[in-house]
């Protein structure tokens, strides 16, 4: 089975305090065929990112600043194959530079321009479930490659054990 054949699906969760910008953002989303979380902390952030091998969050680094920067870090730890585009106002140019050197996939100047951000966001995901896809992969390969070690030392119970394991793994798509 290939690694980018959809069975979980992607997640989009958006981030900041203006409960109102977040809304009106999801609601835009929804109407070009996204679903979207929405999250006000990093703790709701993180625990939204789990479950799901792959996603993009959104931080709006306008109100939340340095926090918004530890949150992009926390969840590229978390989440590795998740992607973080960060939001910021166009006179924040430090903060936007210190995104991008966090892991950021982009970052994006508010106001936003819809199109440009749905063409940025649909990039994101599709280089998060390429990365989900090459994670996957590498975990089979080295489950494959323990395998062939256990067999070639003799054990072939262990190596079949193991063997079969690889085949447990989810694909990964949008």
């Amino acid at each position: 089975m290939s690694p980018t054949v959809a069975t979980v699906p992607a997640r989009i969760v958006l981030v900041g305090s203006d409960r109102t910008f977040l809304d009106a953002l999801r609601d835009r989303l929804g109407s070009k065929g996204y679903e979207a979380g929405i999250s006000q902390g990093e703790v709701e952030t993180l625990r939204l990112t789990r479950g799901s091998p792959v996603g993009v969050v959104v931080v709006s680094l306008r109100d939340l600043l340095g926090d918004g920067l530890r949150m992009l870090r926390r969840v590229k730890k978390s989440a590795p194959d998740w992607e973080v585009i960060t939001l910021s106002t166009p006179d924040n140019t430090r903060l936007s530079i210190d995104s991008m050197k966090a892991g950021a996939f982009q970052d994006l100047a508010l106001p936003l321009d819809l199109d440009h951000f749905l063409d940025k966001l649909k990039c994101a995901l599709d280089r998060s479930i390429e990365q989900a896809g090459k994670s996957n992969l590498r975990k089979r390969l080295e489950r494959l490659a323990t395998a062939v070690a256990f067999a070639e030392a003799g054990d072939l119970n262990m190596s079949r054990e193991i063997y079969t394991e690889s085949d447990d793994d989810e694909p990964i798509s949008r």
